[in-house]
């Protein structure tokens, strides 16, 4: 677990609030990979506290005998209502956060593979339902192919939930906890952030968040087609109340119709930022979101004339 206290320091008479954080558990063996990571990505100016060394520079001191750190805090605050300008902001600098960590010369494990998966549902068995059991046994193979995919990896955050992010006037000035990072799939990443951030109270998917959140992604790092393809499986597996939803729409015939068009017109979006960036995808991408529009329309209008008569 970690610790947080913030509090006054005091250097050459300058007074600054900073945070001082005691690591423990296992966390505690990560304190220089992580402050590694940090000042590497907050050199490239993603917001971020960098992390300060003890004065002869030989890492971070401890507290009865655990580590510490030392950070000046940032300004801003935790979100409790989000926009989709909050998303696309987000987005975006979840795309500089991965192309930026390319330069990161040091591989950091992943210590939630799916290995470390197998082991979880292991220990939490004997509380679960045999439904339960089989849900997550689905879950981790569906994980585990993706795993073994050539999609895009590298290092993610692994950890952005609203609690780690910091906005100051509805723009984002900080990037909080890197105690989730290692290598994985970005798209991970995305959809981690995209089940915590476009969800709304009862967990229905807000589709403007999530498109803003893509768009702002895609304006800093396209997406690739199998990326793309490969998005919904995740979100399928991180977010099960996109199906419920669904289903509960299912009795609701015209509700259903005008949710399939907010998402189709979001990939017609996408498809139009792949086609202004030459992206070879974005045209086919365009042409069957189009035609799929085309025909729930349709169906929308004949729906109308049912309900009419």
């Amino acid at each position: 677990c970690i610790s947080s206290a913030a509090s006054d320091v005091y250097k050459r008479q300058h007074q600054f609030l900073s945070i001082l954080t005691l690591v423990e558990g296992a966390n505690a063996a990560k304190v220089s990979q992580v402050s590694a990571v940090m000042k590497h990505l907050a050199h490239y100016g993603l917001p971020i506290p960098n992390p300060r060394l003890s004065q002869d520079d030989q890492g971070h001191p401890d507290l009865q005998g655990k580590p510490t750190l030392l950070m000046v805090k940032l300004p801003g605050e935790h979100l409790n209502t989000v926009s989709p300008e909050h998303c696309r902001q987000l987005g975006a600098m979840l795309a500089r956060l991965h192309t930026i960590s390319t330069a990161y010369p040091e591989p950091i494990k992943n210590a939630f593979d799916s290995a470390w998966m197998d082991q979880a549902l292991r220990d939490v068995s004997p509380h679960l339902s045999e439904t339960e059991i089989a849900l997550l046994h689905t879950t981790i193979d569906r994980y585990q192919a993706l795993e073994s995919s050539n999609l895009p990896q590298g290092l993610i955050h692994g950890d952005l939930f609203k609690d780690n992010i910091l906005f100051k006037d509805n723009v984002l000035v900080g990037v909080l906890d890197f105690f989730h990072i290692g290598q994985d799939l970005w798209l991970m990443d995305l959809a981690i952030a995209l089940n915590d951030w476009c969800m709304d109270q009862q967990f229905q998917t807000m589709p403007a968040h999530a498109t803003a959140m893509l768009e702002g992604y895609h304006a800093q790092r396209p997406l690739e087609l199998e990326e793309q393809q490969a998005l919904n499986d995740l979100l399928h597996q991180l977010a099960p109340a996109l199906s419920k939803k669904s289903e509960a729409m299912a009795s609701d015939p015209m509700s259903r119709i005008e949710y399939c068009m907010t998402l189709v017109k979001s990939e017609a979006s996408l498809a139009a930022s792949l086609i202004a960036d030459c992206a070879p995808q974005g045209r086919p991408m365009l042409a069957q979101a189009q035609q799929t529009l085309k025909s729930l329309e349709s169906l929308q209008r004949l729906g109308k004339t049912a309900i009419k008569t």
